[in-house]
């Protein structure tokens, strides 16, 4: 169990933003450090970033002064370290950008400004390192609908996340300003989201959890309600249908924190089935879903309601979860 634990938060490191970066006015890029392997020496972590040069060729580059740190020529054997500016003034690198990849996706919405799509379980938002890395972002880019900003990052035209072992409606901004206001909306939470999940237990009535969540002291990929650190987060829930063993609830999120469901369900002591970080994971996929997203249009002033269809993956695990069990229903969404 804590091997398989182990395992997972190392993934989940793997998949966050590895840097900012622009392009340089003399030609080259200009990155901040987001994210690198321990003790990680320069060479070896530009040769992640830009994967089309060898660490070879940016040892080279380092000592022929091409390539500074904080706007100074550096030795090559230095170990980056976070937010470090790195400028490389090298205008034969290429420009960076998501590699398209054939990634069947159900697109739910989608006007001149967003989109939403349905997103699978075990699928990324948006790459790591690797910019070939298969996620929502590279299938977007297959298809010719994915926004390229000047500033470019991993998460270029992302206005929000859902966990790579969640699935659900996820919503992608097409324009720089579709963008910019797509943020300011969930920043003010003003965005109604939804989910469905499959808890272990028994739950009965309609309740809320209230319950302030902050980083774990000792797992970074992990989250722990914190009361005295930790930032408000409340989550409401509904039980749809009730199992001898498993509950399917309807949740409502009033915050919008990292893994908020996940850890306020576990908290009062029914994790979500399948979580393998919070829970035990059993044989199934992570039983839960974002099936609603429901705002304003930024542009259009128009409400836009969005339903995400339960993926046949998690109605399968769902089916094997709750079995005939079944005690009380208030009607299987659909």
């Amino acid at each position: 169990m804590l091997r398989r634990r182990v395992r997972y938060q190392l993934e989940e490191l793997r998949r966050r933003i590895v840097y900012r970066a622009k392009r340089h006015r003399f030609g080259g890029w200009d990155l901040e450090v987001r994210f690198h392997y321990p003790k990680q020496k320069l060479d070896s972590y530009l040769a992640h970033v830009f994967p089309d040069r060898t660490k070879g060729y940016f040892r080279e580059a380092i000592r022929a002064g091409r390539i500074l740190v904080e706007m100074q020529r550096v030795g090559d054997d230095l170990a980056v370290e976070l937010y470090q500016r790195v400028t490389i003034l090298d205008p034969e690198i290429p420009p960076l950008s998501i590699r398209p990849l054939d990634i069947p996706l159900d697109i739910l919405y989608e006007d001149e400004h967003l989109l939403v799509v349905n997103k699978p379980a075990g699928l990324l938002t948006h790459p790591n390192i690797d910019l070939s890395t298969p996620s929502v972002l590279a299938g977007l880019a297959r298809l010719g609908k994915l926004h390229q900003p000047k500033v470019f990052t991993f998460e270029s035209g992302v206005v929000h996340r859902l966990d790579y072992l969640t699935s659900g409606a996820l919503c992608v901004a097409r324009t720089q300003a579709g963008w910019q206001d797509m943020r300011r909306l969930f920043r003010k939470r003003r965005v109604e989201k939804e989910y469905l999940a499959v808890v272990v237990g028994r739950l009965g009535e309609p309740g809320t959890i209230d319950l302030p969540i902050g980083r774990g002291t000792q797992e970074s990929s992990r989250h722990v309600v914190d009361r005295e650190k930790g930032k408000r987060a409340v989550t409401h829930y509904r039980v749809v249908e009730a199992g001898e063993t498993a509950t399917l609830v309807r949740v409502r999120l009033e915050t919008g924190r990292t893994h908020q469901i996940r850890v306020h369900f576990a908290a009062i002591g029914h994790p979500v089935v399948g979580d393998p970080l919070y829970g035990e994971r059993k044989g199934t996929r992570l039983l839960l879903h974002a099936c609603r997203l429901a705002f304003e249009h930024p542009m259009t002033r128009k409400k836009i309601e969005v339903e995400a269809p339960l993926r046949p993956d998690f109605t399968h695990d769902m089916a094997l979860v709750m079995g005939q069990v079944g005690a009380s229903r208030e009607g299987r969404p659909g």
